[in-house]
């Protein structure tokens, strides 16, 4: 979870577009091109944003960018059934490993 708190989402100054990975970046990471309006930006913390360097992530939106009241999360787990999945013991172990965590997982 990315929450940049008062300071808000990193966005480009041109098109508000968010920063993202797909962002082209250019000299060595201190640069790089917005994919959605192709403005050039400076970047010199890309390895220590992890919305720049992790394949998955999720913002916390500001004030500013919400219609409702802030929601408790919910979990979704989708599990493969097929009998391939069945007869290999992965729905077994998704399963098990989902049993495993869930009472770790955070209550709202």
């Amino acid at each position: 979870v990315v929450d940049f708190g008062e300071s808000g989402l990193v966005r480009c100054c041109c098109c508000r577009g968010y920063r993202n990975p797909f962002m082209e970046f250019v000299d060595n990471g201190k640069s790089f091109v917005c994919n959605f309006c192709g403005l050039d930006g400076r970047c010199l913390d890309a390895d220590e944003r992890p919305e720049l360097c992790r394949g998955t992530v999720e913002f916390a939106a500001s004030r500013e960018f919400m219609m409702r009241n802030v929601m408790p999360p919910v979990y979704f787990f989708l599990i493969d059934v097929s009998t391939d999945a069945v007869q290999t013991g992965a729905t077994a172990a998704a399963c098990s490993a989902i049993m495993q965590v869930i009472s770790d997982l955070p209550v709202f």
